[in-house]
């Protein structure tokens, strides 16, 4: 247990890197982010290494492509993430994925192996492009190479498509920005052929800096679901900062019209769609898509969102065009499918492309919808059996989840699936280190969720916040409410869930102490609150900590003779943990003034 919450922990500092270093194309405070960390994690991960056996049967795999063997001077292997595994009719198995010491660091690269035995062994990895070591990655100034996804063409040809980070050149993220490049091996991975560019139309959410390659993600593989079959895969796009106050990542889509006359990379009819204004966008983020095709022919996309659940779009004309994305429901009319800024890949359980009717979303079934943070903790992952309904809305609804991996938290699955031996295989990257798959077999389609699906609105947990208890304050004091005169043309507010708090913000009452629910509360501007007293009575002030936040009034508040009451913090509107409030009181006097500044929300 220990070493597993080591593990992820690891996981999750490898995740932190400040936006300010990934935004810098300096090689020299590059490697200064990341050398302490990097020698950090690897003397951590080799105390580790005699437990990884054990540690990776945690998930239950089936099959174990990759450990780590942590030998950093040979090569940077700790960070094994976007793992893609795909097959040739000869029964081959490959894999590809991206390989660093962690994730970002200057010996980023595209790894490579393969299965002659059908997944039983794998082959150790190659570097396909970008750095072994970090020493390769300063030689080369930084040129890491990223997020490759592999198509086969019908004579056999297995053609693989990177991102390739260019020296210098940023526009929010290095390990986004970059221009794509390709090769291919007509001889089942033996050979490559010299990269090759496939230029990238510029669209209206790049910058206006031609020399700064866009910023993009093809996460899941390429399928042949396309308009003659032809392969089609969703794009993520990361937009300028200069577009952030609209959206920051949207969603386009990739059609490779002329992969099976086995042309040159550079020859590649590579055919963008729902670009410019015609992204598919829903709030700030909109991205990872992941593509199956129904029964009926039309193509269903998920993708993941900032906004508590996956969303879905729909395509009627293979991809070509597709509607205005929509929240994830377990069905037309239910709940929304919670999920924090996560992986979210939806499968057919027959094949990539058989359009069977039968799926599966792989998705947390959790959010925190007061934390404002999306890239909350992700804890345990479910899997979700889905199924055609044929006349509704949503046209795949969901059983409830199923436990599928159960570590607390370092679960961002970079996922991939394939048919061997008539089962389905999904091949996933466990807390970004080992690469694993297991079969999806059909306990996961019996209709017997083991868990119930979690539902935000009437749920509020901040016990990962550490609530105080202020057991040192004074018992609460229930006696006669005051007269007050407002000021500033203040309003008077009935204080209970749901009710607008300020006059200038839209935030509403979340929690109110039982013993002030259905109490007057006045209803300011958040920066300034002013009363006179017309009668005695008890005023009660609800206001931050000052560690909960540097807008708080309780140094006023004990100034002016007001006591903590001894009860649990509360949170009053849905920001975590700035609006988790302390309630003070006292008894005022008939001609006594209280002046408030920022913020405070007084009840009487």
């Amino acid at each position: 247990m220990k070493n597993n919450l080591i593990i992820t922990l690891l996981c999750f500092v490898s995740f932190q890197v400040s936006l300010w270093a990934q935004q810098n194309s300096d090689i020299n405070v590059w490697v200064k982010e990341y050398e302490g960390r990097i020698k950090s994690v690897t003397e951590s991960r080799q105390k580790q290494k005699p437990n990884f056996q054990t540690d990776l049967q945690f998930s239950k795999p089936d099959y174990v492509v990759f450990v780590p063997e942590i030998e950093p001077e040979k090569l940077g292997d700790m960070y094994n993430d976007h793992f893609q595994v795909f097959d040739k009719p000869n029964g081959k198995l490959f894999a590809i994925w991206c390989q660093a010491s962690i994730e970002g660091a200057p010996d980023q690269h595209v790894a490579f192996s393969r299965s002659l035995d059908k997944g039983k062994t794998w082959e150790k990895p190659h570097v396909l492009a970008g750095n072994k070591t970090v020493a390769e990655g300063i030689a080369n100034n930084g040129a890491i190479a990223s997020w490759a996804f592999p198509m086969v063409s019908k004579s056999g040809r297995i053609y693989v498509l990177y991102n390739q980070f260019v020296p210098g050149k940023v526009s929010t993220n290095r390990q986004h920005t970059g221009i794509m490049l390709g090769i291919y091996s007509d001889d089942d991975g033996e050979t490559w052929t010299k990269p090759e560019e496939i230029i990238m139309p510029r669209t209206s959410n790049d910058g206006t800096d031609t020399t700064i390659p866009p910023e993009w993600v093809v996460w899941q593989k390429p399928t042949r679901v396309g308009k003659n079959g032809n392969y089609l895969v969703g794009v993520s796009r990361y937009v300028h900062p200069s577009f952030h106050s609209k959206y920051r990542t949207v969603t386009e889509f990739i059609h490779f019209d002329n992969i099976d006359q086995d042309p040159p990379v550079k020859n590649l009819v590579v055919r963008w769609v729902m670009t410019n204004d015609k992204v598919l966008h829903s709030g700030v983020h909109c991205e990872e898509p992941a593509i199956v095709k129904l029964p009926d022919g039309r193509l269903f996309v998920v993708m993941r969102s900032g906004t508590g659940s996956p969303l879905w779009s729909i395509s009627n004309d293979d991809g070509e065009t597709w509607a205005t994305p929509k929240p994830l429901l377990i069905k037309d009319g239910g709940d929304p499918i919670s999920h924090p800024m996560s992986p979210c890949p939806i499968y057919d359980w027959k094949g990539n492309e058989a359009g069977s009717g039968l799926y599966f979303l792989m998705a947390h079934n959790r959010y925190d919808k007061w934390n404002p943070n999306p890239w909350q903790n992700r804890g345990p992952l479910y899997l979700f059996a889905g199924r055609y309904q044929k006349d509704a809305e949503q046209p795949v609804w969901f059983d409830g989840p199923k436990k599928f991996i159960e570590r607390k938290s370092g679960n961002s699955f970079y996922t991939s699936t394939t048919q061997l031996d008539g089962k389905t295989v999904l091949w996933y990257n466990d807390q970004k280190f080992y690469l694993l798959g297991r079969v999806i077999g059909e306990n996961f389609f019996d209709g017997q969720p083991d868990t119930e699906l979690y539902k935000p609105d009437t749920e509020i947990d901040l016990s990962s916040y550490s609530p105080k208890k202020h057991a040192d304050g004074q018992p609460i004091r229930l006696g006669t409410s005051p007269k007050l005169e407002l000021k500033n043309g203040d309003q008077q507010g009935i204080f209970k869930q749901g009710e607008k708090i300020f006059k200038n913000r839209n935030y509403t009452v979340v929690q109110c102490p039982k013993e002030l629910n259905g109490k007057k509360f006045v209803r300011s501007d958040i920066e300034s609150t002013e009363v006179v007293c017309r009668e005695n009575g008890i005023i009660y002030i609800l206001t931050p900590l000052k560690d909960r936040n540097q807008d708080s009034v309780t140094e006023t508040l004990l100034k002016l003779g007001f006591e903590k009451v001894a009860q649990p913090e509360t949170l009053l509107f849905n920001r975590v943990p700035d609006a988790i409030v302390t309630l003070y009181q006292k008894e005022v006097k008939d001609g006594e003034t209280i002046k408030l500044g920022k913020w405070s929300l007084l009840v009487y």
